[in-house]
């Protein structure tokens, strides 16, 4: 799957879980929806930089983790705590209304501030092919 094809599902996901948020919908697939839309992003981020490799799902956060060193003042391992809160709630459908508000609000920020940091770094450097 090319980094072009995981911005398309990443965006659709994005589309999909905004319309499963809603009081007929199914708030556990709806967070699932969302965490994958962040999730295909930061796995652009993964097979592109040299440092990272996808083993399981602790790939993710390293990849937070990573992006968090490159930043400047931005919030990464919070807004990524709150994504992956949003996955465990898939499983447990364990946060509150409120939580789920919160959690996907962030988690939208995320999703956001992952497409411009991959815009502008796609700019700058050319992807890391393995």
């Amino acid at each position: 799957m090319t980094p072009w094809d995981r911005r398309l599902l990443s965006e659709e996901f994005l589309t999909r879980s905004d319309a499963e948020f809603n009081p007929s919908g199914n708030d556990q697939i709806a967070a699932e929806i969302l965490w994958g839309a962040a999730a295909q992003l930061l796995l652009i981020e993964i097979h592109r930089e040299p440092t990272l490799n996808f083993t399981d799902h602790g790939s993710y956060r390293d990849a937070a983790t990573f992006l968090q060193a490159k930043s400047t003042g931005t919030v990464v391992l919070t807004d990524f705590d709150c994504a992956n809160k949003l996955h465990g709630h898939f499983y447990h459908g364990h946060l509150s209304e409120s939580d789920l508000r919160s959690c996907r609000r962030i988690t939208k920020r995320f999703i956001q501030r992952l497409g411009t940091y991959l815009d502008q770094s796609t700019e700058a450097s050319p992807p890391h092919t393995a």
